[in-house]
C-alpha cells in the first residue's frame, strides 16, 4: 500500500543511479550535447522505472534516487534500464554507463521523500558500483532469490565496508542477458584490521626488514646472478618496456599468429589450430584454450572479454566457461551472393570502442553490441575506384572517437561515417603493401601507423617501413626503414612498440620524431605484437 503521496510504503527497494565519468563527458562532448546525454539517460532510466511500477522520488545533476514496492520489480526495471542504456546511440558515439544500486529497508516516509539510515545505504551501494554494473545488498537480495527475473542471477562478491556506513555490507553482482558480466571489484573501502592484528603485522614487518637487511648481499649476489629469460620458438615472448629486456616467455607449441592485452587476459590464436589461447599476465601460464569455428583472422579485447573474426562472423570467446558464441554469421547478410567483389576473399578486420565491436569482411561492415552480442546494423561501404571486378577490402581501426579504415585495392585511408555509412578517404599515397594484417597497424597519438613491406622495383627487394599518417589529414607525417615487414602497437607510456618480423628484432621507436629509440634482439621470427598490463607481448614463431 502507498501513502497519499504516492510513495510505496512498507519494505521498500531503492534504487540509485549516476553517470559514470561525468566530468570527462562534460568535457568532451560541450555543455549543449552533454545536456542532450543527460535528458536521453533520464528518459531511459525513467521509462524502465515506470515500467515496473517504480517511482522517481529526487534527480540531482545526472542521479536519479527511485522507489519500488518490491526487489523483484527493483533488480527488473534495473536490468531493463542497463540494456537500454548500452544499445541507446549516443551524440558523437560516447559510451555512457551507469552505475547502479539496489538495498532494501523500511523507511519513514517523510512528505515527498524517505528518511532512514536505508536510503544512505543504497546510494553508498550504487557509488561503489562500476558503469553499466548493478550492485545488490544482502537484505535485497533475500528478498528476490527466490523470485528472479527470467535469465538474472546474483554473484556474490563477499563482505565490503561502504563509505559512513559503520557495518561492512555484502554485496551481490546482477548478471542478465545483454548486461556486461565482467568488473572490477566494487568501489568501496580497504577491509580493515583489528588493533593487535595492525600490532602483529608490524611487528612482522619490522623481523622482515631486519632480516632483509642481514641478507642484503646474498639477495642481491642471487638477483645479479640470475639467468636471463631465453625467448623460444613457437611462444609469446614477455619483455619489460623500458629495457626491452624478455623478463618471460610462455611456450604454447604454435605459431601465434595475433596478441591482444586490453583484456583480463592476454589472448594469443593459433590459426592453423583454429583455437585461442588465454594467458593469466601476472603468472605468465595458459589458463584457457577455446576452440574456434573457423579460421581466426582478427581480434579485439576490451573490459575483460575478447572477440574473435573469423570467415564470414564474429566469436566472443569466454576463457572462464571455455566457450565461444557466435555472433554473427555471413549468412544473416542480405547482401551475401557470389559476386567476387563482397569480401569473400578479405580476411574479416575487426576493432572497436568498449561499447560496439566492428568488423568487415570485404565492403560489408557489421555494428555489433559489444554486451548483447545483438547486430545493431550493416552497411554497405564503397567498392574501390579500381576495383573493378575485383575485391574491395576494408581493414578497420577505432581511435579518437572514430572508426577509420585502410581501403584496398586503392591502397586509401580515412574514416568511415556510421550514420551515413561511407568512407572518405584522406590519404591515397599508403605505401605498397605486401601481406598486411591485423597485426600490422595500429593508432595512437593521434596518428594511424602502418607496418609493412615496400618493393624496390629497380632491385627487386623488399625492405621494411613504420609510415605514420594524421588521423585528420591523412597527411604522411614520417617514414622509419625498418629491417623488414612486421607488426606494430602503441602505447601511450612507452611509445610505438615495432617488429622487425624476420629480422628478429624489435624496434621502440618515438612518436613524435619517428625515430628508433633502441633496438632489441629477439633472434627468432616474429609474428605480432601488444602492449598492456604493463609488458609487451610478442608472438614468436619458429625460424
Amino acid at each position: 500500500m502507498a501513502p497519499e503521496d504516492g510513495l510505496p510504503s512498507g519494505t521498500v527497494t531503492f534504487l540509485f543511479t549516476d553517470i559514470e565519468g561525468s566530468t570527462e563527458l562534460l568535457k568532451r562532448l560541450g555543455r549543449d550535447e552533454y545536456e542532450t546525454v543527460l535528458s536521453e539517460q533520464a528518459w531511459l532510466l525513467r521509462a524502465a522505472v515506470a515500467a515496473y511500477g517504480g517511482r522517481v522520488v529526487d534527480t540531482q545533476g545526472d542521479s536519479l534516487f527511485c522507489a519500488f514496492p518490491t526487489a523483484r520489480a527493483a533488480v527488473s526495471a534495473a536490468a531493463e534500464a542497463q540494456r537500454e542504456l548500452a544499445m541507446h546511440v549516443w551524440p558523437e558515439q560516447v559510451r555512457v554507463r551507469v552505475r547502479m544500486g539496489l538495498h532494501s529497508s523500511e523507511p519513514k516516509s517523510g512528505g515527498d521523500r524517505y528518511v532512514g539510515i536505508g536510503v544512505h545505504r543504497a546510494a553508498r551501494i550504487g557509488a561503489a558500483a562500476h558503469g553499466g554494473q548493478i550492485l545488490v545488498s544482502e537484505t535485497a537480495r533475500a528478498l528476490v532469490a527466490d523470485d528472479l527475473p527470467a535469465g538474472v542471477s546474483l554473484r556474490d562478491l563477499g563482505v565490503h565496508r561502504l563509505k559512513d556506513i559503520d557495518e561492512p555490507l555484502r554485496l551481490y553482482h546482477v548478471a542478465a542477458p545483454g548486461l556486461d558480466d565482467r568488473f572490477p571489484p566494487p568501489r568501496t573501502l580497504p577491509r580493515g584490521r583489528s588493533r593487535r592484528t595492525r600490532l602483529i603485522l608490524a611487528a612482522a614487518a619490522v623481523l622482515v626488514i631486519a632480516a632483509a637487511t642481514t641478507a642484503g648481499v646474498v639477495l642481491t649476489s642471487g638477483s645479479a646472478s640470475a639467468k636471463p629469460v631465453r625467448v623460444i620458438a613457437n611462444s609469446l615472448a614477455v619483455l619489460d618496456p623500458k629495457s626491452g629486456k624478455p623478463v618471460g616467455s610462455v611456450p604454447l607449441g604454435f605459431a601465434p599468429t595475433g596478441v591482444t592485452a586490453g583484456g583480463d587476459e592476454i589472448w594469443v590464436l593459433n590459426w592453423r589450430g583454429r583455437t585461442a589461447v588465454a594467458i593469466d599476465p601476472s603468472r605468465l601460464k595458459i589458463v584457457q584454450t577455446v576452440g574456434i569455428a573457423g579460421d581466426p583472422d582478427a581480434q579485439y579485447a576490451a573490459g575483460g572479454r575478447e572477440w574473435i573474426g573469423v570467415p564470414g562472423g564474429i566469436d566472443e570467446l569466454d576463457s572462464d566457461g571455455a566457450t565461444h558464441v557466435a555472433l554473427w554469421r555471413r549468412a544473416e547478410s542480405p547482401t551475401h551472393d557470389n559476386n567476387p567483389n563482397n569480401g569473400l576473399f578479405c580476411t574479416p578486420s575487426m576493432t572497436g570502442d568498449g561499447r560496439s565491436v566492428y568488423i568487415a569482411e570485404g565492403p560489408r561492415l557489421a555494428v555489433i553490441d559489444a554486451a548483447s552480442g545483438s547486430v545493431l546494423r550493416t552497411l554497405a561501404l564503397q567498392a574501390a575506384p579500381n576495383a573493378g571486378d575485383g575485391v574491395t577490402c576494408y581493414n578497420l581501426l577505432f581511435t579518437s572517437h572514430r572508426l577509420y579504415a585502410v581501403r584496398f585495392p586503392d591502397l586509401s585511408f580515412g574514416p568511415i561515417d556510421l550514420t551515413a555509412g561511407t568512407y572518405t578517404p584522406v590519404a591515397a599515397d599508403v605505401p605498397d603493401i605486401f601481406g598486411v594484417g591485423e597485426s600490422n597497424w595500429s593508432a595512437g597519438f593521434g596518428s594511424f601507423w602502418l607496418a609493412n613491406a615496400k618493393a624496390d622495383l629497380k632491385t627487386n627487394e623488399e625492405h621494411g617501413v613504420l609510415s605514420r599518417f594524421d588521423l585528420t589529414t591523412g597527411d604522411l607525417l614520417s617514414q622509419t626503414p625498418l629491417a623488414s615487414a612486421g607488426a606494430v602497437a602503441t602505447d601511450a607510456a612507452t611509445g610505438v612498440w615495432a617488429v622487425e618480423s624476420l629480422n628478429g628484432k624489435i624496434v621502440n621507436v618515438d612518436p613524435q620524431s619517428g625515430q628508433v629509440v633502441q633496438t632489441f634482439p629477439l633472434h627468432h621470427v616474429a609474428t605480432s605484437v601488444a602492449v598492456g598490463h604493463g609488458r609487451v607481448w610478442v608472438g614468436i614463431a619458429s625460424p
